[in-house]
């Protein structure tokens, strides 16, 4: 999942919802979630507590991403 909010720090929200955080830019967060769900509840909070929500995009890991997951970021010497 990756949000982008603006005007607000979601770092409380994001471990509230015990998210892991894969990437944070100053844009935005790559967020691991367990599911629709727990996405939709997230996003329901945040629009609930009026935090401006400029991208919110809920997608299946790359074939990489579940790699990298299952075995680690492996690089050839």
């Amino acid at each position: 999942m990756y949000v982008k909010c603006e005007g607000a720090d979601i770092k409380p929200y994001i471990e509230s919802f015990n998210l892991d955080v894969i990437n944070e830019t100053p844009d935005g967060y790559q967020l691991k979630v367990t599911g629709e769900e727990q996405a939709g509840k997230f996003l329901a909070k945040l629009v609930e507590d009026k935090v401006t929500v400029i991208k919110f995009e809920l997608r299946e890991p790359s074939l990489h991403e579940i790699f990298v997951e299952k075995v680690g970021d492996v690089h050839e010497e």
